[in-house]
């Protein structure tokens, strides 16, 4: 499996030290939502890695990262009066915390709380516009803004991934059925957070123009710091497995959040 990044150093997760606060004094800038979808494209099966930029992590040894069990959301295509686009945001199944310090777990509950919101705002964000707004999918403005540094560079080259990308012209219809995220926060010797784990799983049902449907699937982990007011995508590890699906038959109305657990 290919590792893609930058030049600047580059570690495993769970085995770096850097004590620097974070900066959260600005506010964010907008994220976009409107612009023009891409051109025609087969979808395949794709793969990503791309770490670079990883500067604040803490020595925290073996990260293990929860898998989260299954979910649905969303609305099923079909009649005309489902055309509007549907709402999405990530189900949070599981948030923990882990420091340099002696600090107990329960005792950085609340900031896991807190920073887990915020990582599943840039989640929500990258997925609603990357997938389900037809008006702003697989389009690299609507998203570049929620990556940070090289991360940003790079995610142009992995559009296709991150994104519905050039299929995006394709599509009618794209209809979210399950998003799934577990957050691991890192925090440093001041207790500080300085880095998030966010481990995704995302299925939704596409609609193609011709009438036929696929199934995307979208799975891997997001690693952020906070920048700019805002928890930014610094690194990825992303895996795509499109395939063809049938039309769906049940109708599942709505769409589901809930709150994190620690």
């Amino acid at each position: 499996m290919v590792i893609v990044g930058s030049s600047e150093r580059q570690y495993p997760p769970g085995a770096l030290v850097n004590d620097q606060k974070p900066d959260t004094s600005a506010t964010p800038p907008p994220i976009p939502r409107r612009a023009s979808a891409a051109a025609d494209r087969a979808a395949v099966s794709r793969r990503r890695w791309f770490v670079g930029g990883l500067v604040l992590l803490v020595a925290v040894g073996t990260i293990l990262l929860v898998r989260a069990g299954d979910g649905s959301l969303g609305s099923v295509p079909g009649t005309d009066a489902r055309r509007e686009t549907p709402e999405f945001a990530f189900d949070v199944r599981k948030t923990s915390a882990e420091s340099t310090t002696e600090t107990p777990p329960a005792r950085l509950r609340s900031t896991a709380k807190a920073v887990s919101d915020e990582v599943k705002a840039t989640l929500d964000a990258l997925y609603f516009n990357g997938f389900i707004d037809r008006e702003t999918s697989g389009v690299l403005d609507d998203v570049e803004q929620l990556f940070e540094g090289s991360a940003r560079d790079q995610a142009a080259a992995d559009l296709d991934v991150l994104t519905l990308g050039a299929d995006a012209g394709t599509y009618e219809f794209v209809d979210p059925k399950q998003g799934q995220l577990t957050v691991k926060i890192l925090a440093n010797s001041s207790d500080e957070p300085v880095m998030a784990i966010a481990s995704v799983k995302f299925k939704a049902t596409a609609e193609y123009e011709n009438g036929a449907f696929t199934s995307i699937i979208s799975t891997g982990s997001y690693y952020l710091q906070p920048s700019s007011g805002a928890w930014r995508i610094i690194a990825y590890r992303i895996d795509r497995g499109d395939e063809l699906a049938d039309a769906p038959t049940e109708s599942v109305g709505g769409s589901v959040s809930t709150e994190p657990s620690s």
